[in-house]
C-alpha cells in the first residue's frame, strides 16, 4: 500500500488527512511561501522608495479623513510574523499535508503575488488601479480565513491554542481585516486625488466607517473571526488617533464628530471581542475539567 493512500476494512482507499496527495500539499506549501517571500521583498522596495514614490509619501499627500496614524501600521510586523512562521512551518516534512494548507486554496498565493503588484502601482501614484487591485486582494485573503474558519468549525483544523491556528488563522484573518480597511481608505484617497469636494469626503469616510463596523460585526464577532474583528477595531482606533488628517478640512463639529464616531466604534468592537475571547477561554476550561 503506497504512503499517499491508505484503505479502509471494507477494501475502499481513502485520502490521507489533507484531503489530497502529498505532492499537491508539497507544491502548495512551496508556492505559498514564495509568493509570500515575493509580497514582502516588493512591499519592503516600495517602502523605501525602490519603486518610485515610498508608501508613507503617497499617503501623506493623499491624506483622508480616515487615514490612521503612523503607528496603527506597526500591525505589519504581527502579521508577517505570523505569516512567515506559518509558511515556514508549512514547509517542514509532515506539516505540508495539515489541514490549513489545504482550507486556505490558492487564495492566499494570489493575495501575496497582488499584494506585490498593488505595491508598484501605489508607488506610481496609481490610486485607481491600486484601488482595483487591494480589492481583490481583500477578497482573496478574506477567502483564506473563511477557508480556515470552516475547517475549524468542522473540527478539521487545529485547536485555537496551536501553533498552527496562531499563525495562519488568526494572522491570515489579521490580514483580511487590515487589507479590508486599507481598501476603504484606498477609496477615499482616490476620491482625494480626484479633488472631491470636502462633503462628498466625508460621506464617503462615513460610508467607509458604516462598511467597516459591519465587517467588523460579521465576521468579527457573531462568526468568532477574532483576527479579523481586531484589525478592524484596530484601523478604526488608528484613525481616530490622527486628528490632524481632520483638522481644517472639515468644521470643528463635523471633525469632533467623526472623531467622536471612530472612536466610540474601535472601543466598542474591541470591547466585544475582549469579551469573545473571555467566553471562549471559560468554555474551554470547562470542557478540559469534563
Amino acid at each position: 500500500m503506497s504512503q499517499d493512500r491508505r484503505t479502509t476494512e471494507d477494501g475502499a482507499s481513502k485520502q490521507p488527512p489533507g484531503g489530497a496527495p502529498r505532492l499537491w500539499h508539497r507544491r502548495a506549501a512551496v508556492i505559498n511561501a514564495l509568493a509570500f517571500v515575493l509580497n514582502v521583498a516588493v512591499v519592503g522596495a516600495s517602502s523605501v522608495g525602490l519603486l518610485g514614490r515610498t508608501q508613507k509619501g503617497v499617503s501623506d499627500t493623499f491624506t483622508t479623513l480616515i487615514t490612521p496614524a503612523a503607528f496603527a501600521f506597526g500591525i505589519w510586523g504581527p502579521i508577517y510574523s505570523g505569516e512567515s512562521a506559518w509558511v515556514v512551518w508549512a514547509l517542514q516534512k509532515g506539516n505540508e499535508r495539515a489541514r490549513s494548507v489545504a482550507a486556505v486554496g490558492p487564495w492566499f498565493s494570489i493575495a501575496c503575488a497582488l499584494q506585490a503588484v498593488w505595491s508598484v502601482a501605489w508607488a506610481q501614484e496609481a490610486l485607481l488601479t491600486s484601488t482595483a487591485i487591494l480589492s481583490v486582494v481583500s477578497a482573496c485573503l478574506w477567502a483564506s480565513a473563511a477557508g480556515l474558519r470552516r475547517a475549524r468549525a468542522a473540527g478539521d483544523a487545529p485547536p485555537p491554542n496551536g501553533i498552527e491556528f496562531r499563525s495562519s488563522h488568526f494572522t491570515i484573518a489579521l490580514h483580511a481585516g487590515w487589507v479590508l480597511a486599507a481598501t476603504l481608505v484606498n477609496v477615499n484617497m482616490a476620491l482625494v486625488g480626484a479633488g472631491a469636494m470636502a462633503a462628498l469626503q466625508l460621506w464617503a469616510a462615513a460610508a467607509s466607517l458604516l462598511a467597516l463596523g459591519a465587517a467588523g460585526t460579521a465576521y468579527g464577532v457573531k462568526r468568532r473571526d477574532l483576527g479579523f474583528g481586531a484589525a478592524i477595531a484596530w484601523a478604526l482606533l488608528g484613525a481616530a488617533a490622527n486628528p490632524g488628517a481632520r483638522n481644517g478640512r472639515l468644521s470643528v463639529g463635523a471633525a469632533r464628530g467623526l472623531q467622536g464616531v471612530l472612536t466610540a466604534g474601535g472601543v466598542a468592537l474591541a470591547a466585544v471581542l475582549a469579551r469573545a475571547v473571555r467566553r471562549s477561554a471559560g468554555a474551554r476550561r470547562d470542557a478540559r475539567r469534563e
